[in-house]
């Protein structure tokens, strides 16, 4: 139920793909129900009825944006709801539990719904601040991402080739107001169905501005997904979306050269990317 495109949050590596265990399964009232893999993601997501089970690489994390989902009003979105154990956890050996919520995954031609989705799950979360706690941890992808908001150097491997030196160049300084967001609102993390509103699902917590996940959304639709560039240029009119996209594109290019450690997967991300710098390119100059 994660982003089968090429920007996963988590290498096979670092996640199981085992079912879960007994322990889990009996924590969470699930003995007896048929145990099923999901397709989609990293192929560690578990159905149980009307429950998901997965693996969860960061048990704090995974316990305060729990706490903060669980009790979120839905309005014009919908959420995968967490769900506790019978000992009222929200993480237990490692796993966590959210409700079924159905819908399709295919993006193509539910662009807007998906931008209209997002915008109203940050207006729900306006007021909600990621703790200091998380957003300073060792995780990998918190460091790049404060690498590409400028709020931390990467050292020798900061090294994103020579399109990358070019996309740096137009990074300026940003100073906006920041909130929780969903970090990673790619193809998969959005579902569709004709009686519902989309559901943003399998949430990374970040604490930044409520349009830097447009950003995100529109880069790696471009990039991976087909969406059209004139949604990027219709969002170029809003201030400063150039300035996320330019931030939004370096994550995604620290993470191939410092989790991935791929210099030919920073390129292959360059080129995918290219139509959005140029057009980021354009507004920078005419600005």
């Amino acid at each position: 139920m994660t982003t089968a495109v090429d920007c996963r949050r988590m290498s096979d590596a670092q996640m199981t793909r085992h079912p879960p265990p007994d322990t889990v399964i009996d924590a969470f009232g699930l003995r007896g129900r048929n145990i099923e893999p999901l397709a989609g993601g990293q192929g560690v997501a578990w159905r149980a009825g009307n429950m998901v089970l997965k693996p969860c690489h960061d048990p704090a994390e995974t316990e305060w944006l729990s706490t903060v989902l669980e009790v979120l009003k839905e309005d014009g979105f919908r959420i995968a709801r967490p769900q506790r154990s019978h000992g009222r956890k929200f993480v237990v050996a490692g796993w966590c539990a959210s409700s079924w919520v159905e819908g399709s995954a295919s993006i193509v031609g539910r662009w807007c719904d998906a931008i209209d989705a997002c915008r109203a799950f940050h207006r729900a979360t306006t007021h909600i601040s990621v703790p200091h706690a998380i957003l300073q941890s060792n995780n990998p992808y918190r460091l790049c991402d404060r690498a590409a908001w400028m709020e931390q150097q990467c050292g020798e491997e900061n090294d994103l080739g020579a399109g990358g030196a070019s996309l740096l160049a137009l990074r300026k300084p940003l100073n906006l107001p920041a909130q929780l967001i969903q970090g990673d609102p790619s193809e998969g993390n959005i579902l569709f169905t004709e009686n519902a509103p989309p559901a943003i699902i399998d949430i990374a917590p970040y604490q930044r501005p409520a349009e830097y996940s447009i950003a995100m959304l529109l880069a790696d639709g471009v990039a991976w997904s087909g969406a059209p560039i004139d949604l990027v240029r219709k969002e170029l009119k809003r201030r400063h979306f150039d300035q996320l996209l330019v931030r939004a594109i370096l994550f995604r290019l620290y993470v191939a050269r410092l989790i991935q450690r791929s210099a030919a997967g920073v390129e292959r991300r360059l080129a995918a990317y290219a139509p959005v710098i140029e057009e980021v390119r354009a507004a920078v100059d005419a600005s």
